[in-house]
């Protein structure tokens, strides 16, 4: 630490300017300048003198790495998805502009995916379409933008777009131009957001220092954090019992350090292909689910965060399915900021934007869960007021419709299902759940009858009156149960259904288990919300340590977790300098039990 840093000497200023800004002032030469920011990105040093010095390293290769990926879009743009203009309006003084396009030719860079616009998006306007970067040269006029909101309805045509300010874009611009798709950078957007932000710098710090060899992985003097049988529950130590004896250690020890509060640790469960390291990922989040702690669990790209989310989905499903009948309580488990439903129906129900678009529809005041439950209730007390009054003939024009019921019951079944599915049991509370199950039950008996071949409106009426339990009629039960049940919902403190943004939030706040790619966590950032007991960073090996950056500091109570191929670490990355403050929980290839 003596002598004072590398980073001292030189005394590199670390840029100050918005991300956007910065790329959209490049020109073509500078983007074509490969020493363009020679000067500025330093060696990997051996060590890093603080939080501070570690974050600041990652500037500069980041404004070099979206140089380079701008320069190779550029050398290859004749391949590059492109449209026409048909309007550019300015929208706001800071050259803000609704564009609308023709529609976009060429696919993306795999070929297979219509190019979508979405914002990050960086784009090429031009009078002319250019097949090689010379021909910006030659144009006579040409800009870059970024996209910073696009329409999600309908956002191949339609999406708005910043200028640099010295751009000489004109308002309502209608000459032919055209629109390049070069490369999208909301990701490194993100990074560099996260690294002006210096929020919690707990995790990092706890990562950079080094801790002699004999104090890693040692207990901490204040708590006890054994595990035992009866913390983690039946269920949990069912789910041990299927895993090897890497497998089971490596969650038992970290789930002991998820206890303590008084220092923060990491541990790398690592092993090669074949080991069993997202298995054993789900079943530790699913014992931690049992547990009543709240997790964080990131990775490289949706595709893979996708994919440990569905392996917790798949046990949660196998250990309630002898608990609920028609539905699987899923409200603490949410994927963040994948809108790809495609995985399949198990991602779907995690999903946030589906979610919120079912609460949305439960909620509403007019069409929702509450309006529902009333037409219910006055359809069982018209019957029970029949039912009161037997000797009084009833004439055909009286009697109850009976389809009517069948239309309620409908959608009063898919609203307490997508209660029971989307919002958490401790929000609802387990007695809440009872009676919806029970309500479930008794709208499925009145259904059975109301279906019952060769039976008339009178005698389906009969049946309704007629069928006790204890004395009490089928409808009279219902409606007594739904009378409470809407009552207690009531009191719950529910989102408005008009404000999907506080939907959005009451999602993420109620949620156990977060999934979310490392960029996307960034939105975690701006939510009001409880700190993460843990914090689990899967396939850490294929992550850019800079976007680990993000993750790393959301408000984690004190452990994190990494999984990952040890020897697929690249040799440059500073996370192979955890060996001196990680315990490392190596998993095998023996046989499962």
């Amino acid at each position: 630490m003596g002598g004072g840093s590398s980073m001292e000497k030189k005394k590199i200023a670390w840029p100050k300017d918005d991300f956007i800004d910065l790329v959209l002032s490049w020109s073509i030469k500078d983007i074509f300048d490969d020493t363009l920011y020679q000067d500025q990105v330093e060696k990997i040093p051996q060590s890093f003198e603080s939080a501070e010095h570690y974050i600041g390293s990652f500037f500069f290769p980041l404004l070099e790495e979206t140089r380079a990926d701008i320069a190779a879009s550029l050398k290859d743009i004749v391949k590059a998805p492109f449209a026409e203009l048909i309007s550019f309006d300015e929208v706001e003084p800071n050259g803000a502009f609704d564009v609308k396009v023709d529609y976009w030719r060429n696919k993306c860079s795999d070929g297979r995916v219509p190019y979508r616009t979405s914002p990050g998006d960086i784009v090429l306007i031009s009078n002319a379409n250019p097949e090689t970067a010379n021909d910006l040269q030659r144009s006579g006029y040409w800009t870059f933008a970024s996209v910073i909101d696009a329409n999600e309805n309908d956002a191949l045509v339609n999406f708005k777009v910043r200028v640099p300010p010295y751009s000489g874009i004109v308002k309502g611009m209608r000459q032919s131009c055209h629109i390049v798709f070069l490369v999208n950078v909301m990701p490194n957007n993100r990074v560099w957001d996260a690294l002006r932000m210096r929020k919690n710098l707990n995790m990092i710090e706890k990562v950079l220092r080094p801790v002699p060899e004999k104090r890693i992985g040692q207990k901490c003097d204040v708590c006890s954090t054994s595990i035992n049988d009866e913390s983690v529950g039946a269920v949990a130590c069912n789910l041990l019992s299927k895993l090897n004896d890497s497998q089971a250690s490596a969650i038992l020890t970290s789930l002991a350090t998820v206890k303590c509060r008084h220092k923060a640790s990491v541990e790398l469960i690592c092993g090669p292909p074949g080991t069993g390291k997202t298995r054993t990922l789900s079943a530790m989040l699913v014992t931690l689910l049992r547990m009543k702690c709240r997790t964080i669990t990131c990775a490289p790209t949706d595709v893979a965060t996708a994919r440990v989310a569905s392996k917790l989905v798949q046990l949660v499903q196998e250990t309630y399915k002898n608990e609920f009948d028609g539905f699987c309580p899923l409200g603490d488990i949410l994927l963040f900021g994948n809108n790809n439903c495609e995985d399949g129906e198990d991602i779907a129900e995690i999903s946030l934007d589906y979610r919120v678009g079912r609460l949305a529809e439960c909620l509403a005041p007019m069409t929702g869960w509450n309006h529902c439950v009333s037409s219910m209730i006055n359809f069982l007390e018209e019957l029970s007021e029949q039912e009161e009054a037997p000797k009084v003939k009833v004439k055909n024009s009286s009697l109850i419709d009976f389809s009517q019921f069948s239309s309620i019951a409908s959608s009063l079944r898919k609203f307490l299902l997508t209660i029971c599915t989307h919002v958490p049991i401790r929000f609802l509370r387990g007695e809440n759940v009872e009676s919806i199950v029970r309500a479930l039950s008794l709208l499925n008996s009145h259904e059975r009858m109301l279906f019952h071949k060769n039976v008339g409106s009178r005698e389906l009426q009969k049946l309704f009156s007629c069928q006790q339990t204890f004395g009490v009629s089928l409808s009279s039960q219902s409606l007594v149960l739904l009378k409470d049940l809407q009552k207690s919902l009531g009191k719950l403190d529910f989102p408005t259904a008009t404000r999907k943004d506080r939907i959005t939030e009451f999602c993420i706040q109620m949620a156990s288990s977060v999934f979310s790619s490392a960029s996307t966590s960034y939105k975690l950032h701006s939510v009001d919300m409880e700190p993460f007991d843990l914090l689990v960073v899967d396939d850490a090996c294929q992550l850019k340590e800079c976007e680990a950056v993000i993750p790393l500091q959301l408000r984690v109570a004190c452990s994190s977790i990494s999984s990952g191929n040890e020897s697929r670490f690249n040799s440059s990355q500073a996370i192979l300098k955890w060996d001196n403050c990680f315990t490392k929980l190596q998993l095998d290839l023996r046989a499962q039990p």
